[in-house]
């Protein structure tokens, strides 16, 4: 049985959380070059600061899955999931996306120093999105479905990805290799 004494320290301490939410709404930044990231308490938003001023704030669509990536010069990219994952390419000078995906969930992306490879469950497929222009320069159709936390690999010089393909009323797990 809980005390009142133990009641009392639960909600000084839940009011001492909110309110330092309210006056630290991110965490600690991540560098990059010049630009320093923060990402939102809740994950589902960044900040960008440059020589400590504020240049940006971006709201993303769903909640950070996968690391925040230097690509380029300038550049992040990023995979969101849950309530719409997208996967993004953001300039960090203006915040502006170069590349705003709704994949359905990004929970995961490979980089080749070119080349972003991202599952796109909403079309069934492997996109290839270039760093370069933020294009999607190639779109490969996964058979069978694509289920969350879905393996995504490379080794040498190929890419391999899973999905599950319904053959006599049962899902059958298999291997594709790009």
């Amino acid at each position: 049985q809980v005390t009142e004494e133990e009641t009392a320290e639960f909600y000084a301490l839940s009011r001492a959380r909110r309110e330092w939410m309210m006056h630290k709404p991110y965490i600690d930044g991540v560098d990059f070059g010049a630009y320093r990231v923060y990402l939102g308490i809740g994950e589902r938003s960044l900040r960008c600061e440059k020589d400590g001023a504020l240049l940006w704030k971006k709201r993303l669509s769903g909640y950070l899955y996968t690391e925040i990536l230097p690509v380029g010069e300038g550049r992040i990219m990023l995979g969101t999931d849950g309530e719409g994952g997208h996967f993004y390419l953001i300039d960090l000078a203006s915040g502006q996306a170069v590349l705003d995906v709704n994949t359905g969930g990004s929970e995961k992306f490979l980089w080749d120093g070119e080349t972003a490879y991202v599952i796109d469950r909403r079309q069934h497929a492997l996109l290839a999105v270039s760093a370069a222009d933020g294009m999607i320069v190639d779109s490969l159709p996964i058979p069978g479905k694509q289920l969350y936390d879905l393996n995504l690999f490379r080794h040498e010089s190929r890419i391999y990805l899973t999905s599950f393909i319904r053959r006599s009323k049962q899902d059958h797990l298999c291997m594709h290799c790009v």
